[in-house]
């Protein structure tokens, strides 16, 4: 495993225990509609994990590559969580962003 995959899966890794300590807690239930930001937080990790992190041939030896290539994913990614997405408060998306940028900021 290189750098950028295990960047990457250390934070989906991080933002699953987010979303989680947000479904142990009431605080982050929408009292409006009953619903629970973490749902909304899995929901995009899901997602998410449908990206393979895995560098593709000659992207081991170019991790600049490899980072870009993972961002450019993850924007698609975001694009259908946005129209496929049930996330009402925008948790989710904000989770994509976070991954996303984060990887952006990667220096390298």
């Amino acid at each position: 495993m290189d750098s950028i995959e295990a960047y990457y899966r250390a934070q989906i890794d991080e933002q699953a225990a987010e979303a989680g300590r947000h479904l142990a807690s009431s605080h982050w239930t929408d009292g409006r509609t009953g619903r629970n930001i973490g749902l909304d937080e899995r929901e995009a990790l899901a997602a998410m994990r449908a990206v393979d992190p895995a560098p593709l041939p000659g992207e081991d030896a170019d991790p600049a590559r490899h980072r870009d290539r993972l961002v450019a994913e993850l924007e698609i990614v975001a694009d259908r969580f946005r129209v496929e997405a049930q996330d009402p408060d925008g948790y989710g998306i904000a989770t994509i962003g976070t991954v996303t940028r984060r990887l952006r900021e990667l220096a390298i």
